[in-house]
């Protein structure tokens, strides 16, 4: 239980999914490129598509652990003044 008007601590990153996925990924795109270079090309191109599909499902896992670490700031509460910015001041 936290004292009441102390900031709420953020979750840290889950990183099991990220590892994961971008495994995942990293094999996906060598077996695509062995394929490639071994005379089967339509075989390497489909491995590539989906190595690109698992890219997209890593930077998705990366992006929802990173949001639920890093929340945005709740919105102020109507009423209350917004404390000015700091002024620049010349030296």
């Amino acid at each position: 239980m936290r004292p009441p008007g102390e900031p709420a601590k953020a979750l840290p990153m889950d990183w099991a999914p990220i590892l994961l996925f971008g495994g995942f990924t990293v094999t996906v795109l060598v077996i695509g490129v062995l394929f490639v270079r071994s005379a089967h090309p339509f075989a390497g191109a489909v491995q590539l598509l989906v190595a690109a599909m698992a890219l997209v499902a890593t930077i998705a896992a990366w992006h929802d652990q990173y949001e639920r670490a890093h929340p945005s700031p709740p919105p102020p509460k109507s009423g209350m003044p917004h404390a000015p910015p700091h002024p620049v001041t010349d030296l």
